[in-house]
């Protein structure tokens, strides 16, 4: 059975999918564009993060299967809805009590 993400950021993506379930044929690198790398970058970017943070290795520009899945668990939230990220708005978090864009304003 295939690993699949469980983070509504990511799940549904069919190249971030592939990646997680380790399909050697795909793997975004430096200097692709698309969705899948917007959705990392905004990923990462919203976490306040770079791939070096988190100690994996190869420390190279290149989203394989460990960089997904460590990004994938970051934003692993419960009962995380995919269409708030992709329509940029979110409901309250009560673990956190916040929103994304309560968020986005405090790192502006």
């Amino acid at each position: 059975m295939a690993l699949q993400l469980e983070s509504a950021r990511f799940r549904g993506d069919p190249v971030l999918e592939r990646i997680r379930a380790a399909d050697s044929s795909v793997y975004l690198k430096d200097g692709q564009s698309g969705a899948p790398v917007k959705a990392v970058q905004y990923g990462l970017i919203d976490l306040d993060y770079a791939k070096q943070d988190e100690g994996l290795t190869p420390t190279d520009p290149v989203v394989g299967v460990g960089t997904i899945t460590r990004l994938d668990g970051k934003w692993a939230i419960p009962n995380a809805d995919r269409d708030e990220w992709l329509s940029g708005s979110t409901r309250p978090i009560s673990e956190f009590n916040f929103t994304r864009k309560n968020e986005m304003d405090r790192l502006s």
